[in-house]
């Protein structure tokens, strides 16, 4: 089967073909979020349209999206400024009505986590925590083979507990989060601090014999293992799968990392890449994943 998946994201808006979880075909557009949820929208349905006809007549629209998603209602619950005008957004209308298919709608780090653990580093365990690493910090946790959504859909919005008080300021207003500093835009702050005036973090590479260099790594380890510490004393899983952008640079940060974090074991980088969400979008359509949410039934594996 040729199933249509969408990963929205704050930069980028990205939909693939995916046939046994295997991308086929590709497609990538910038997200235009200067013209607001109209702009959005309209990236969206950009990449709908150039792969559309390559999915099986019969399937879904599977999108995996950034921000607090009711996946019941296919409703994005709340995003940050980095998506201007994206809350109250009825994403499942109106993709069907601009498809005439069927789609479904999650957290972008939930289908990442659904798709790894049937396809990628989280495969076999019942019990697994994703961690997305991009322009925020995505959460999603697995217990017991069912993830956890709490009463509103906002269950383990870790990118928001606090790391620092009175910290920097985060997309969400709040300040110290630990998405202001676990994250490709945290790590090019702390970046910016030790005096690498990078634009990207695929910029860091070209500084790594340099003291600036050892020091942002040093510093952005540490904060991202308090996470990890964290994570790991409050769901204890099998498995925390580190995916997103950065992951793709694990090379300079990876084993600092595991040096400081309880059980390095734990640690496994997404087999499916940054296109995890993607493979997971298109999942949500199975009947035993497509259960009620509210009746706590959703299956991940």
């Amino acid at each position: 089967m040729k199933s249509l998946g969408i990963d929205v994201g704050a930069t980028t808006i990205k939909g693939g073909i995916v046939s046994d979880g295997k991308i086929v075909r590709y497609c990538k557009v910038p997200t235009d979020t200067e013209n607001g949820a109209e702009g959005i929208l309209r990236s969206l349905y950009t990449v709908i349209e150039r792969l559309i006809g390559y999915a099986d007549a019969d399937s879904a629209v599977g999108i995996s999206s950034t921000g607090d998603i009711d996946p019941v209602e296919g409703k994005v619950i709340y995003a940050t400024d980095v998506m201007p005008e994206y809350s109250g957004v009825d994403i499942k209308k109106l993709v069907e009505s601009h498809t005439g298919r069927s789609a479904f709608i999650a957290n972008d780090c939930v289908s990442a986590l659904i798709g790894e653990m049937r396809y990628g580093a989280g495969k076999g365990c019942r019990d697994a925590v994703m961690l997305t690493l991009g322009t925020g910090l995505g959460f999603a946790a697995c217990t017991d083979g069912k993830i956890l959504t709490g009463s509103r859909f906002r269950a383990g919005r870790f990118g928001h507990v606090l790391l620092y008080k009175d910290g920097r300021r985060c997309p969400c207003g709040r300040q110290g989060c630990n998405e202001a500093y676990v994250s490709a835009t945290g790590l090019m702050r702390t970046a910016h601090k030790h005096g690498l005036m990078i634009a990207d973090c695929n910029e860091l590479a070209q500084y790594k014999d340099t003291q600036a260099f050892r020091e942002t790594i040093g510093e952005f380890t540490d904060d991202f293992a308090a996470v990890i510490w964290n994570v790991a004393a409050i769901f204890d899983p099998e498995a925390i799968v580190i995916g997103g952008g950065l992951v793709h640079l694990r090379e300079l940060w990876w084993d600092e990392l595991a040096k400081k974090v309880p059980d390095p074991q734990l640690l496994r980088a997404a087999q499916l890449g940054n296109e995890s969400g993607i493979i997971g979008a298109t999942l949500l359509e199975e009947p035993d994943i497509a259960k009620s949410w509210k009746e706590a039934e959703y299956e991940a594996v």
